[in-house]
């Protein structure tokens, strides 16, 4: 499997003091984020996404949130 920039890193696996042996880390920038707000009354629903989807993904929820709460505090 070839290593893409974003999806693997190659690295030197420690096999003992001596012992070298090469290996790679694979999803490296993936997280593991909730599609679902908390406290919604709905099942969790969890998904694997790159750490800029998740933040794009929270700041919407955070934007969703945000909005509740003026309504609450307004009507």
């Amino acid at each position: 499997m070839a290593c893409t920039r974003l999806a693997c890193r190659r690295l030197q696996i420690t096999l003992g003091r001596h012992a070298f042996i090469p290996g790679r880390i694979v999803h490296t920038n993936e997280v593991l984020c909730p599609l679902t707000l908390h406290g919604s009354g709905e099942a969790p629903v969890m998904t694997w996404r790159t750490v800029p989807e998740a933040v794009r993904l929270v700041d919407k929820q955070i934007a969703c949130v945000d909005a509740q709460l003026h309504r609450v505090a307004v009507g």
